[in-house]
């Protein structure tokens, strides 16, 4: 990089900086707790039913518990 790049590069890497922590802290301030809700209620709710439906090996509950369209998509590790 020539020495007419580097102020460029070092402006773009601040505001890249600056925006990015900002970013951060918005999101954390404007988070609720990750542990309450009704979103969160709703999960623990339905993955609770699932893993009691899977532990007692009841297929018909399980599946019940799931769309007909449901897809696994599983992706390959490198």
């Amino acid at each position: 990089m020539n020495r007419r790049g580097r102020p460029l590069f070092a402006l773009l890497l601040g505001t890249f900086i600056s925006i990015t922590s900002l970013a951060a802290e918005e999101k954390t301030a404007a988070s609720p707790n990750e542990k309450s809700g009704e979103l969160f209620d709703t999960i623990a709710k339905m993955d609770a039913a699932i893993f009691a439906a899977f532990n007692a090996h009841d297929a018909d509950r399980l599946m019940s518990l799931f769309t007909d369209d449901l897809e696994f998509i599983t992706t390959p590790v490198a």
